[in-house]
């Protein structure tokens, strides 16, 4: 499977590299950095951050798998035509 990142708790498959470019662009939270090579990280972030129904962002958050999770979050914002 080709990624886009690797990091130390995984890597973001290369099919969610819209994904990684949308989170590079949010503002830095208290936190400090995203970590974009982070795939739950990546995952949290996006759902937390972007203009979703909390009925997604619920259903999003419930999801224990990341990559499924990120899979979800891209069909989410293509039906809500936020990405492309």
């Amino acid at each position: 499977v080709r990624t886009v990142a690797r990091g130390a708790t995984g890597a973001v498959p290369a099919a969610y590299a819209a994904l990684v470019a949308l989170a590079r662009n949010l503002p830095t939270t208290a936190g400090g950095a995203l970590r974009v090579d982070d795939p739950e990280a990546l995952a949290y972030r996006l759902a937390e951050a972007l203009p979703l129904s909390l009925s997604v962002k619920q259903s999003l958050l419930e999801t224990d798998d990341a990559v499924v999770r990120l899979e979800r979050l891209q069909a989410a914002l293509r039906a809500a035509s936020m990405l492309a």
